[in-house]
């Protein structure tokens, strides 16, 4: 399904994290999934602000948590890497010894191929260096 595209039909899509991750395993080798548990979490805080409400529905329709948009935007993250822990799964690249050097070369990447990734195109090299040294840290 998203594959072909029927995900995307009438409503915005973000590929970012799979665009992001697609880089570490190039670099590193670490398997699709892994570099999703990496990414994904990253990106949520660094997209708080302008997807608060989406991540706010998703803490309550699939975690069950209530409260207000700030801390149901917090509970995704923190459930979201909870989940990918409790299957073995590390949420952080310093785990796979990705270092300044693999950032540096990302930008590089998304700079020469012109990558603008997200619904809004607001993903860019400088952003991927921000989302990946929360995931260093």
């Amino acid at each position: 399904m998203a594959l072909n595209g029927w995900l995307s039909l009438g409503v915005p899509t973000d590929w970012a994290t799979h665009q992001i991750g697609h880089e570490l395993t190039a670099l590193h080798g670490i398997d699709h999934a892994r570099t999703l548990a990496v990414v994904l979490p990253h990106l949520m805080r660094y997209k708080m602000a302008s997807k608060k409400a989406k991540m706010s529905q998703y803490a309550r329709r699939v975690w069950g948590e209530s409260g207000t948009d700030e801390e149901l935007a917090e509970a995704a993250i923190r459930r979201t890497i909870g989940f990918y822990e409790s299957l073995g799964i590390p949420t952080k690249a310093s785990i796979y010894g990705i270092g300044e050097e693999t950032l540096i070369e990302i930008s590089k990447r998304f700079e020469s191929r012109g990558i603008k990734a997200g619904e809004h195109k607001d993903i860019d090299a400088n952003a991927v260096v921000d989302i990946l040294k929360m995931s260093i840290a």
